[in-house]
């Protein structure tokens, strides 16, 4: 991910507080950092935290779903690869000094908890019967290019156009391509990159060129 901009970027989303429109506003950030560079892990961190989150809004925020018509508000802020998340709601609250305490539980048993694993900080604020705002910041790491190192291509999405020609060069040069860390999904774009001549040739021959 580039991080010479410091441009900010904000995203909002509001949504009934049930499973499904937590759903949605996790699916819309994601959206939102896929387009911001934000690599596949860095997402599914970002993606798993909120959901916890969310989840604590729709489960804890407003007790009786046959009274309360709760709604939650997602707030987005991303400068480079820096981002910050705040989740409220406007529910029953509770005693925000006890945080401490709660962060220490096990995150097989507390969303919260992991919530903050998942984060590079996490912070809440509450009170009783006037709702709850959750606080997360994430940092994501760039990809590492250095030449002594290779080029750790693991969490990108797709080949960048220079990038591609750089390794495919290195290839016909005689070298294996080592220098390049490659997810799955990229080896695989590399295979067909590789073998390209030989399905240009098959797609003149079909089209009668």
């Amino acid at each position: 991910m580039k991080t010479e901009s410091t441009m900010t970027t904000r995203w909002c989303a509001e949504g009934p507080a049930d499973l499904e429109g937590a759903a949605q506003a996790v699916r819309g950030l994601l959206a939102l950092l896929l387009v911001q560079g934000f690599a596949p892990a860095a997402r599914a961190r970002v993606g798993t935290a909120v959901a916890e989150v969310l989840e604590n809004v729709v489960r804890h925020a407003y007790p009786d779903p046959f009274r309360d018509e709760g709604t939650f508000r997602l707030e987005a802020r991303v400068e480079g690869p820096r981002l910050w998340v705040e989740i409220s709601d406007e529910g029953v609250g509770f005693d925000a000094t006890r945080f401490g305490e709660r962060s220490k539980l096990d995150p097989a048993r507390s969303g919260l908890a992991r919530a903050r694993a998942l984060a590079e900080g996490l912070g809440v604020a509450s009170r009783p019967d006037r709702g709850s705002t959750v606080m997360l910041e994430f940092t994501a790491s760039s990809a590492v290019f250095g030449d002594e190192r290779g080029i750790d291509l693991s969490e990108n999405d797709f080949l960048e156009p220079a990038l591609a020609r750089r390794l495919l060069e290195q290839v016909r040069e005689g070298s294996d391509g080592r220098g390049f860390q490659l997810s799955p999904a990229l080896a695989v774009c590399v295979g067909r990159l590789l073998s390209a001549p030989r399905a240009a040739s098959t797609l003149l021959a079909n089209t009668g060129q």
